[in-house]
C-alpha cells in the first residue's frame, strides 16, 4: 500500500505552529511560518488551521529541501498533495458520500487540482456500510517471471494499467546477464536490445555494455569498483566519463592492427 503510506506520512506532522517536530538530520528545519505580509501563517495554514503549504528548510542551501501543498474540501478531507520539486509524485484522493477514502492516485496533478495525468500508481477501495473492505483494486506496475534457479527471465512493464514493454533476459552459467531482448506482437525480436560482456576477475566484473550499437566499456579502480566509463564509437575515439563528477572528454586514437588483435598508440 505504497500510496496510502505516503499519503498518511503528513498526518504525523504538527497541526499547530507551536508544536515542535523533531528532525532526524542536523541542519534541517520544518516550518509553518513562512508566509508573506504581517502574518507569517497566512499561506502555510488556512483559516481553519489546516496545513496547506508544508515546507522543510535546509540551512545549507537556498533551495527548499521538501515542499508539499495540500487542498481540502468543506469536510476537511484532503483532496490532493502537490510536490513543488517534482510533478511526478503528486497525489489525488477521492471520497464517498460519507467521507471515506475510496481512491488514491499518483502522477502529475492538473492545473485545476482535480485530475491526474501520467499516472504511475492508483488504488481503489470498496467499503461496506460498516467501513470494512469489500473489494480492493490496484493497477499493475510490473510483472516478473523467474526460472527454476530464481533468475529473472521476463519483465513486463505497465503504464496506466496497460502493458507497455516485455523484456527477456538471458544469462550465463554464472548467473550473469549477457543479453536482453524486447518482445513485439508476442514474438521475441531477433536483435538484442542490450548486450553485456563480463570479465573473469570476479562475478560482477562488467567489461562492456552495448546498447543500440554503442559500446560502453568499464574502467575499474583499484578497489574493484567502477572508476570510469569509456564510450567507444567505432575506431575514431574514446570518450572518458568520470562517474563522480559526470564530466568527460574525448580522445581521438589511431588503431594499429596486429596478428593477435589491436592496440592504440
Amino acid at each position: 500500500m505504497k500510496s496510502m503510506m505516503q499519503a498518511n506520512q503528513e498526518d504525523l506532522l504538527p497541526q499547530s505552529p507551536g508544536t515542535p517536530f523533531p528532525s532526524t538530520e542536523s541542519g534541517i528545519r520544518h516550518s509553518l511560518a513562512h508566509g508573506a505580509g504581517n502574518d507569517p501563517y497566512d499561506g502555510p495554514m488556512d483559516r481553519f488551521g489546516r496545513v496547506t503549504d508544508l515546507l522543510w528548510y535546509d540551512y545549507g542551501s537556498s533551495a527548499d529541501l521538501l515542499r508539499f501543498k495540500h487542498g481540502y474540501d468543506r469536510a476537511s478531507n484532503r483532496l490532493y498533495r502537490e510536490e513543488a520539486d517534482t510533478s511526478e509524485l503528486d497525489q489525488l484522493y477521492s471520497y464517498d458520500d460519507v467521507n471515506r477514502l475510496v481512491q488514491s492516485e499518483e502522477g502529475t496533478l492538473s492545473v485545476g487540482k482535480d485530475s491526474i495525468s501520467s499516472l504511475n500508481f492508483k488504488q481503489q477501495w470498496s467499503l461496506d456500510p460498516t467501513g470494512n473492505w469489500s473489494a480492493f483494486k490496484e493497477d499493475t506496475v510490473a510483472e516478473y517471471v523467474f526460472d527454476g534457479v530464481t533468475r529473472l527471465v521476463i519483465r513486463k512493464k505497465y503504464a496506466s494499467g496497460s502493458l507497455s514493454q516485455t523484456r527477456h533476459f538471458y544469462h550465463t552459467a554464472r548467473w550473469q546477464t549477457i543479453e536482453e531482448r524486447l518482445e513485439s506482437g508476442g514474438s521475441i525480436l531477433s536483435t538484442a536490445d542490450r548486450q553485456f560482456t563480463w570479465g573473469l576477475r570476479y562475478i560482477d566484473d562488467l567489461v562492456c555494455r552495448t546498447v543500440n550499437s554503442v559500446h560502453d566499456y568499464a574502467a575499474g579502480s583499484g578497489a574493484s569498483t567502477l572508476g570510469a566509463s569509456l564510450a567507444f564509437a567505432g575506431s575514431s575515439g574514446v570518450g572518458f566519463l568520470d562517474p563522480l563528477s559526470h564530466s568527460g572528454f574525448r580522445v581521438v586514437l589511431d588503431p594499429e592492427i596486429g596478428q593477435k588483435g589491436f592496440q592504440f598508440g
